[in-house]
């Protein structure tokens, strides 16, 4: 619905760009992953290029430290020497201008060791710095004694104190800590020169290895670029084949279907919508509900559309409208047309015709409404019927009696066993009219449901059974039945009618067991046990059902009759073989039924029978009281 049918327009051309953008989008061309190769090949090369000029930049500022301390250690050297020379002079000559030179030199050698100390503090700061630094302040000791002595004029004082062998110990001292020295200082700029060349070599791997890498990345980012180009050109060719389709689904439909833009103008319809106004697609678009309808009617629609757009959520509508000069009743949905940004771009509107429909639900209605008058009439009838009969059948008892009382030695054999044949026949009739009658109560008498533990249900019908179980030497075997929603009354009904029967319809000489149990009710047990034959039970779907099993193991029957045994009156034995009405499993059913279930039989001659109950665990809200 991109588009109308005839005549393209503003709203639908965007709708059209939305639902291409949409359906691209799986296969947009990866901006970011191509941000991100440009970001890593930029950075692949600058940081390593970065890294290299770094690294000669490094090497350089080494070299210039390497020169700078190379000078103050010539400076420590070549002053040690001068120092030594000043001092003798300054000694034989006594001349003050000696000294004065001896003692600069002191300065220019404390200012060079200070320096070196700066350029290569590991070394003039640990022990061979120090022990460079002692041997020197000890060498100026002396020396600083023997110019004293000088200028006092004690000269052969002053040269015996440089002739003295301490003194030649502390300038050995001095040369063997100096030597220490340069080679600490030798190792040190050697392990700085392997650093940078390595930092450099890594730089230039680094950069080696990223270009293969690089070229990979490209070489697949321009695959996916080729691969976005045919995805995109398959793309556009499916959205014209969809254009196409939409279009003749569009034409096909017979729901009428148009656009409206935010002024609610007509800007698109199907042929349907415009065969329903007389018109044509193109002499629609353009226009508004004004132009078409009565004020009144049209009035109506622009409101329902303008709460669509405020809304921005879809609505359905039961409208009533006339066309070509005939009333129906259409089923209307509007919904708003919304951007990717989530602006209101107009509305699109479907409605269809639902008159004979609307027809047919009242109809069902009407027929629903009879048939429960009906049925209720019928059970009302039953109900009244039956009561009504045991009135003259309580007569035709009560004069046999008296006849059997006061003439029954006067009337000849022949007259007694005509009594006796009528009154076996009121009894049997009193025994279908009290079938009848609570064939009748399941639906007139029922009571509310509630909470109905079937464990405690069985045990009172076991109870009541008791003498029935001793005269057949019978047994009922329960388990994990479970707590549901019921009438407990018609649940005791119901298991008491099953459980007796299966007492009755025991085999000769066989002691007669009932098993009752519960299992999962699933489609393949509803399929098994033929849930579904009479076609009146249909599982409510969400809603958790159960099945209560009753099995025994006696004369049982022929399947085939396993649905007409739940008919009223309907017997397989006679009645000299077995008591009973005929309307018991009629009853059962009529209350399973009322419970929103079913019940089925499963039977095989001379092994036994099967009756499968099947009930909600919990009953609907709004039939809790039928």
């Amino acid at each position: 619905m991109a588009k109308s049918l005839r005549a393209p327009s503003p709203v639908l051309e965007k709708k059209a760009e939305m639902k291409n953008n949409n359906s691209a989008s799986p296969t947009v061309f990866p901006i970011k992953t191509l941000t991100w190769v440009v970001m890593l090949t930029l950075g692949l090369f600058i940081v390593p290029g970065w890294q290299i000029w770094q690294s000669y930049r490094d090497y350089q500022a080494l070299l210039r430290r390497q020169s700078q301390l190379n000078n103050a250690l010539n400076v420590i050297s070549q002053n040690e020497q001068l120092t030594a020379l000043y001092a003798r002079l300054a000694v034989a000559f006594g001349e003050t201008k000696w000294a004065e030179q001896y003692r600069l030199l002191e300065t220019q050698w404390a200012e060079a060791f200070a320096e070196a100390t700066r350029l290569a503090p590991p070394i003039f700061s640990g022990p061979e710095g120090a022990a460079l630094e002692k041997a020197n302040a000890n060498q100026s000791k002396v020396e600083e004694s023997a110019i004293l002595l000088a200028q006092q004029k004690r000269r052969d004082d002053a040269l015996a104190v440089l002739a003295d062998p301490a003194y030649q110990e502390a300038r050995r001292e001095f040369s063997s800590a100096l030597q220490a020295v340069q080679n600490q200082v030798r190792q040190f700029e050697q392990k700085e020169e392997r650093w940078q060349k390595q930092r450099a070599l890594l730089s230039v791997g680094i950069l080696a290895a990223a270009v293969p890498v690089l070229l990979w990345i490209w070489l697949r980012l321009l695959g996916m670029a080729r691969k976005h180009l045919e995805e995109r050109t398959r793309i556009e060719n499916s959205l014209r084949e969809q254009e196409e389709l939409t279009r003749t689904l569009l034409t096909s439909l017979p729901q009428r279907i148009f656009f409206k833009n935010n002024d609610l103008v007509f800007v698109g319809v199907n042929e349907a919508f415009a065969q329903d106004l007389g018109r044509k697609p193109e002499e629609i678009i353009g226009k508004t509900d004004l132009d078409f309808f009565p004020a009144e009617l049209a009035e109506k629609y622009r409101a329902d559309d303008r709460r669509v757009l405020a809304s921005k959520q879809p609505v359905t509508l039961e409208e009533r409208n006339v066309s070509q000069g005939m009333e129906r009743v259409v089923e209307v949905i509007k919904a708003p047309v919304i951007d990717k940004n989530g602006e209101c771009l107009g509305l699109i509107g479907m409605f269809t015709d639902i008159t004979k429909r609307k027809e047919d639900e009242r109809a069902l209605k009407e027929l629903a409404r009879r048939l429960e008058e009906s049925n209720k009439e019928l059970q009302d009838f039953a109900y009244v019927a039956s009561h009504d009969l045991q009135e003259p059948l309580r007569k035709v008892r009560a004069f046999g009696d008296r006849l059997k009382a006061r003439f029954s030695e006067q009337l000849p054999e022949e007259a007694q066993d005509y009594i006796n044949r009528m009154q076996n026949a009121a009894e049997r009739m009193q025994a279908l009219i009290n079938a009848l009658l609570a064939y009748s109560r399941v639906t007139t008498k029922a009571s509310p449901f509630q909470k109905v533990d079937l464990n405690s249900i069985v045990g009172e019908v076991i109870g009541d059974l008791e003498v029935k179980l001793e005269s057949v030497k019978g047994k009922v075997e329960a388990e994990n039945l479970p707590v549901l929603e019921a009438d407990p009354t018609q649940m005791r009904q119901l298991l008491q009618n099953l459980i007796g029967n299966a007492l009755k319809f025991h085999r000769p000489d066989v002691p007669p067991i009932v098993k009752l149990y519960s299992r999962p009710f699933t489609p393949e047990t509803m399929a098994a046990d033929q849930i579904s034959a009479s076609g009146a039970f249909r599982p409510e779907q969400g809603r958790e059902y159960v099945q209560i099993v009753v099995e025994d193991n006696g004369i049982g029957f022929d399947n085939k009759y396993a649905e007409r045994i739940f008919g009223v009156f309907q017997r397989l034995h006679g009645r000299d073989e077995y008591e009973g009405s005929g309307v018991g499993l009629a009853i059962c059913r009529k209350i399973a039924r009322r419970h929103h279930g079913e019940i089925t039989a499963i039977g095989r001659p001379d092994e036994g029978a099967a009756f499968i109950l099947t009930l909600p665990l919990t009953q609907p809200q709004n039939k809790t009281k039928e």
